[in-house]
């Protein structure tokens, strides 16, 4: 559906009906109709671990798929994904990122730092666009104590412009 989309899929069962639509000199194949996922793996390209334990529904409708209570698993993160993948516009997703450890989430993100941090938080992220844009908001859970200091209350916003920049 994606051809530039760098996505390997490893494992998984899938259960629907999808008709294929190919037009001579037309590179995109116009697919529509419904599948369920169940107990799939993914791994995409530039990121560290695969995507795992993902089921839930996908509805394509030509050049748009619509991802329907999408659920998976990131080492310790388990999130849920609804919205829509289309070549025209790109992603316009939703996701929410299930109550986490932050040291268990900050490992599986491959993320280090100097001082011990325990807690819990939360997130809600959007993702928009063929050069996706993400936007994420998140809060504590529980209280956060970063080394020995204490927060009852975290939350905060992060923002990229181009997830393919360095910057």
């Amino acid at each position: 559906f994606f051809p530039q989309f760098p996505v390997v899929l490893l494992q998984g069962k899938t259960d629907g009906n999808v008709a294929i639509t190919l037009k001579a000199g037309s590179p995109q194949a116009d697919i529509r109709g419904d599948i369920k996922i169940k107990d799939a793996g993914i791994k995409i390209q530039g990121v560290p671990q695969p995507i795992k334990n993902i089921s839930g529904g996908l509805q394509f409708d030509g050049t748009t798929a619509t991802l329907k209570g999408i659920s998976g698993r990131y080492g310790s993160l388990i999130a849920k994904v609804d919205g829509k993948a289309s070549l025209q516009s790109g992603l316009n997703l939703n996701v929410d990122v299930e109550p986490a450890d932050i040291a268990k989430a900050m490992k599986s993100l491959g993320l280090k730092t100097s001082l011990p941090i325990e807690g819990e938080v939360k997130l809600k992220a959007k993702i928009i666009g063929q050069n996706p844009q993400i936007t994420a908001n998140f809060a504590s859970t529980k209280p956060i104590t970063i080394d020995r200091f204490t927060l009852s209350q975290v939350q905060g916003q992060i923002e990229t412009k181009d997830v393919n920049s360095p910057q």
